[in-house]
């Protein structure tokens, strides 16, 4: 008799398929689910990693700081700076700490030809024929350094086109020596001196000047880095610049510091400090530049660094792009802050 290989299954045969076929496709979805969760893992994983790396590299920046300039592809040359030039420049730092070092042609002695560069009173029009756009206290001579006038004069005038406002008053300038030691902070060591600073005052009644108020005239301390100045003795910043009650006094840096200062609640020692801690060089390797975007589209616009001066000897080699404009300024401290312009 031959056996029937090929015959009709049992029933429990059947049931006995149909449960391991059921059991094969639970096991295949667990793991279909588990490749799923394992790679959702992953991506959160990645993600975090990237995260940590942009934080190390410095994508999450300060308000006004945008993506930092790609150091790598400038080519740098050197100039040479001495150690008197530590001491000029529109970022110099005066106070109870660092004295001010007058140049050999002092402002207020300069020829009458000379000095129209400089009064105020030269750069003032009136931008409707009629009314001057604010008021300068004539009793003695307003003088500025040339940057700040033109800013200072761009500044008003617009806010007089904006407010209608003309009882603005400039009230106090340039300082020399002499004017300086009937005042509280002794001669050389106001920033008066610098011909960076502005006092500004509000004409008020029988040709008196009262103070300015931010309450009362807000746009000016809110758009006056727009014009390259910053409230150089924040109420909140004495301890740091050794100055108090002075809110109205105004100190011309230039529109990407005074961008940088204003959007990050800094005074200007606090800004020194900062470049020279987290943005330093001494010969335009392995520098960090402090990326600022003025035009508030994101893209840096310029890149700025610090180069600390030599102890040794009197001249420093300070390291600058090759083929980009730059500024140098000395900051009166102990080295020199480089501004370049990206684009």
């Amino acid at each position: 008799m031959n056996n029937r290989s090929g015959g009709p299954r049992s029933f429990y045969t059947v049931r006995h398929s149909n449960r391991e076929d059921r059991a094969h496709r639970r096991m295949q979805g667990r793991l279909t689910l588990l490749a799923i969760c394992a790679a959702v893992i992953l991506l959160a994983i990645s993600g975090l990693i990237l995260f940590i790396c942009d934080l190390a590299n410095g994508a999450f920046r300060p308000s006004g700081e945008s993506k930092d300039p790609a150091v790598g592809e400038l080519t740098f040359q050197t100039v040479t700076l001495t150690a008197d030039q530590i001491r000029t420049g529109e970022l110099i730092v005066v106070n109870s700490d660092h004295v001010y070092a007058f140049p050999p042609v002092r402002l207020e002695a300069m020829t009458a030809d000379a000095k129209q560069a400089y009064l105020l009173n030269s750069y003032r029009q009136k931008p409707d024929g009629v009314n001057y756009p604010y008021l300068i206290n004539l009793s003695k001579e307003q003088i500025l350094l040339p940057a700040a006038a033109t800013a200072l004069n761009s500044m008003l005038t617009q806010y007089y086109t904006v407010a209608g406002d003309s009882q603005i008053a400039v009230f106090d300038t340039y300082r020399s020596e002499q004017q300086q030691s009937s005042y509280s902070v002794p001669a050389g060591y106001s920033e008066h001196h610098t011909g960076l600073i502005v006092s500004l005052k509000v004409l008020a009644a029988g040709n008196s000047y009262a103070d300015l108020v931010e309450s009362e005239r807000p746009w000016l301390f809110q758009n006056c880095h727009l014009f390259g100045f910053i409230q150089r003795y924040p109420t909140n910043k004495t301890g740091l610049t050794g100055v108090s009650n002075y809110p109205e006094c105004f100190r011309y840096v230039g529109v990407p510091h005074a961008t940088y200062i204003e959007q990050n609640g800094l005074c200007l020692e606090e800004y020194v400090t900062l470049l020279k801690n987290n943005h330093s060089t001494t010969d335009g390797t392995n520098v960090k530049m402090l990326s600022v975007d003025t035009d508030g589209n994101g893209q840096a616009n310029y890149g700025i660094y610090y180069v600390p001066a030599q102890t040794a000897g009197d001249l420093t080699a300070v390291p600058v792009p090759k083929d980009l404009s730059y500024t140098v300024s000395g900051d009166n401290i102990g080295g020199f802050i480089v501004t370049v312009t990206l684009n």
